[in-house]
């Protein structure tokens, strides 16, 4: 008997000790579940932006003074850009050519959409008969605001694929779109702080039909960044420090834009 009771005790010590493990498996409580994963933190959408450098390789753009070229003054500042913007807005930039390379407008048109653009600006120096022609504009898509307008347009259309040529029957869907309005902002954002940087003749926001502008998708800018033919402006153009001045315009123009649409910004 001495033996029996003191089997009992631990026999009661086990019995217990099953009864609690089927109470707590049967029961849901949270003693019986392993802790739940917490999902890995999303990472913050980053701004992509294009920036286009106009011509390139055997298309040399606007010849200015002492046979200085546009190709080479717009890769100049693209790249230059482009720093800019990863340093300052932490943004994903994409060139659409990085060296002294022909691209075709379509290419252009292709490059913007495959990086999933949110906002593409093409890069250009203008030129004019008249040396004493000077300024810096801003363009989106939309129809011709003048002739001279019409006629620059016609100049960078150059390239257009064959098929293509009827440029006004392409555009007649694509410039009513919701990018008109976000392009015709930022434009205005852009034109706003460029002018605080740099001492050059305002010649306004405008539009026309350029060609570059019809794929991206998002809203988009051609900037004419001055005249190569003019003998002060043309020698600017080159000039590390006004070519900075240019970027820096640009780039608080597109902080500026942001502050006011739904697009994302990496940094947040």
């Amino acid at each position: 008997l001495q033996g029996v009771t003191v089997v009992i005790p631990q026999v009661k010590k086990l019995l217990s000790l099953f009864i609690l493990i089927a109470i707590v498996t049967t029961s849901g409580s949270s003693f019986g579940k392993l802790p739940k994963r917490r999902p890995p933190p999303q990472k913050k959408q980053s701004l992509t932006i294009v920036i286009d450098p106009g011509h390139g390789g055997k298309d040399s753009g606007a010849i200015g003074v002492g046979g200085r070229q546009e190709k080479r003054a717009a890769l100049q500042i693209s790249q230059l850009w482009k720093r800019q913007l990863e340093k300052k807005l932490k943004a994903r930039v994409v060139l659409t050519r990085s060296r002294d390379v022909f691209i075709s407008l379509g290419e252009r048109n292709r490059i913007s959409k495959k990086a999933n653009a949110q906002l593409f600006i093409s890069v250009h120096m203008n030129a004019a008969e008249n040396k004493k022609a000077n300024g810096l504009e801003i363009y989106y898509l939309n129809n011709a605001t003048d002739r001279a307008s019409s006629k620059l347009a016609a100049r960078e259309n150059k390239g257009i694929p064959k098929e293509e040529k009827d440029l006004e029957a392409i555009l007649g869907t694509l410039i009513q779109n919701e990018n008109t309005e976000a392009s015709a902002l930022l434009a205005k954002q852009v034109h706003r702080t460029i002018f605080k940087r740099i001492e050059a003749k305002d010649l306004g926001v405008k539009t026309a039909l350029f060609y570059v502008l019809v794929g991206p998708g998002c809203p988009s800018l051609l900037i004419e960044s001055g005249f190569m033919s003019h003998p002060e402006e043309g020698k600017k153009l080159f000039q590390k420090r006004y070519q900075e001045e240019i970027v820096l315009g640009i780039t608080e123009g597109i902080e500026k834009y942001l502050t006011m649409s739904q697009h994302p910004r990496s940094n947040l």
